[in-house]
């Protein structure tokens, strides 16, 4: 799955359940910024995602599986917790139409 797009990150530090949502654009030149304003650097290999930020410790670490990454976070400084991103853009809403609608069933043409 390629990573450059839009994305919809959801984070929870300390793991307690509740979840923090930001905007985040992976660039294809290795670089992402997110709505709250951060930014850094991302590397794929093969199904694992990490995120750098910029000016910070603070590292990301997930597993890639379709349009859905989920993994782990840490501050080096103590502080760590849980994640996960939806792509925004997925692929059925760029190429068209899909197959079949929200029910599963036959799209209507």
């Amino acid at each position: 799955m390629a990573i450059p797009g839009n994305w919809l990150l959801q984070y929870d530090w300390d793991s307690a359940g509740t979840y923090d949502s930001v905007n985040v654009t992976f660039h294809r030149d290795g670089t992402w910024t997110s709505s709250e304003g951060f930014q850094g650097r991302w590397e794929q290999v093969e199904g694992l995602l990490q995120l750098n930020f910029t000016d910070s410790s603070t590292v990301y670490s997930g597993l890639v599986a379709s349009s859905l990454v989920t993994g782990n976070m840490t501050t080096f400084g103590g502080a760590r917790g849980s994640w996960f991103m939806v792509r925004q853009d997925p692929p059925a809403a760029r190429n068209g139409r899909a197959h079949l609608d929200l029910a599963g069933q036959a799209a209507r043409s």
